[in-house]
């Protein structure tokens, strides 16, 4: 956090407490009930925001080699994470550019090829179509022209951020200065490996989860 902003927020919180009062908005707003129950507001909210800015989708670790793969979700799509045959890390859309069947059903794994459970169509690990039954009879058919659909990738402290959004601005360049601010409060960042990942299932709006954490009940 930059040093004069905090020093402000703590000259706030000693004029706050010196008042024996809180913190209060300046009006008192109120949400309605659709904005945690419609199905509209979340997938525009799911498009607006979440399919527009990065997310993690793994850590290094767990893709070390070419080949390697691992099955996530972004924004309701799923991604296929990997490394290439020079082990640059990759994410693509898990869609066969064919009929749209999912690619790969296994949570992680290796595999020589992604090949489509429908029609087996192959691709590789740098996203190309390599193979494409009796595609040689079809008249213009350019193998090129059908690889997978990549997805904005970018490293941070090991973390594989992806975006779906491919116009996206760089992830430095969206959060300037949490670099610093990881590193300030977490200097041995660089030094941290892949423990285990959880999955919950949650029965709720996700402005409720994210209520929780901000507000001052909590």
């Amino acid at each position: 956090m930059d040093r004069a902003l905090e020093l402000n927020l703590i000259e706030e919180l000693l004029g706050l407490r010196e008042a024996k009062t809180h913190f209060l908005d300046q009006a008192i707003e109120f949400n309605s009930v659709d904005h945690y129950q419609s199905e509209i507001i979340f997938n525009e909210e799911r498009e607006s925001i979440f399919a527009r800015l990065p997310a993690v989708a793994a850590h290094v670790c767990e893709i070390p080699n070419p080949s390697d793969f691992v099955k996530r979700e972004v924004a309701g799509r799923s991604i296929i994470v990997t490394r290439d045959a020079e082990g640059e890390a990759r994410a693509f859309l898990n869609v066969c550019r064919h009929r749209g069947t999912q690619l790969v059903s296994e949570e992680s794994g290796c595999k020589h090829r992604f090949t489509c459970p429908y029609h087996a169509w192959a691709f590789d690990f740098s996203g190309k179509l390599v193979n494409a039954r009796n595609s040689e009879n079809v008249a213009g058919f350019n193998k090129d022209e059908f690889s997978l659909k990549e997805v904005k990738l970018e490293v941070f402290y090991g973390m594989l951020m992806v975006n779906l959004d491919l116009n996206a601005k760089p992830f430095a360049e969206q959060f300037k200065g949490l670099e610093e601010e990881i590193r300030q409060y977490m200097p041995s960042v660089d030094s941290l490996e892949y423990a285990q990942r959880d999955t919950f299932d949650v029965a709720s709006n996700w402005k409720v989860l994210v209520d929780n954490f901000l507000e001052c009940y909590h």
